[in-house]
């Protein structure tokens, strides 16, 4: 039964492919993949934020929901996003935050206080690295979650300095992370 008070971020690529052309998962086991992670945050969170468009963290959200997880969140810049609108049909609801895709990819994680990555792209890093500035600014530290199978390799330590990064190779690991935090 998940925790009614963990909600968490899922970034990662749009395009999938990356995760299986820098990453260690082999395309053939993506599925497998899927549903060890998505059991994991169906028995840890009660919502996950998305943005949904067609990639990982979306499949990861549809796997979350296959095993009893409770509320997909898309979120979407004010406006709306008329490209994205097909993706809805994956979310319980759908938010706009208070401004366009700047806004979007850099405070959406307050809403959850946490992060989970899944591969890394330009909007990810953007998401990983403002979590800087709501640290130093607003006192909001912002676990980072990023599974290094998905990854060509750790992040230059320039970054990691700066931000609460903490890494997992496993289902496991994710999942021993995730009940820490909901003890705190």
């Amino acid at each position: 039964m998940p925790n009614n008070n963990l909600s968490a971020l899922l970034i990662g690529p749009t395009d999938k492919t990356k995760i299986f052309r820098f990453g260690k998962i082999p395309r053939s086991d993506y599925d497998q993949y899927k549903e060890e992670v998505g059991k994991v945050l169906a028995a840890n969170l009660s919502t996950v934020y998305l943005i949904p468009d067609e990639g990982v963290p979306l499949d990861l959200a549809k796997s979350y929901k296959q095993f009893g997880g409770q509320d997909v969140v898309g979120a979407l810049p004010r406006g709306g996003c008329n490209v994205l609108e097909k993706y809805f049909q994956f979310c319980d609801r759908t938010e706009e935050v208070d401004g366009g895709w700047t806004v979007l990819n850099t405070c959406l994680s307050l809403r959850t206080g946490l992060m989970i990555g899944f591969g890394l792209s330009p909007g990810t890093l953007v998401e990983i690295a403002y979590s800087k500035y709501h640290k130093k600014y607003l006192g909001k530290n912002i676990p980072i979650l990023l599974d290094e199978r998905t990854i060509s390799g750790r992040l230059n330590p320039e970054l990691e300095d700066e931000v609460d990064l903490r890494y997992f190779n496993s289902a496991e690991k994710l999942n021993q992370f995730l009940e820490e935090i909901r003890r705190v």
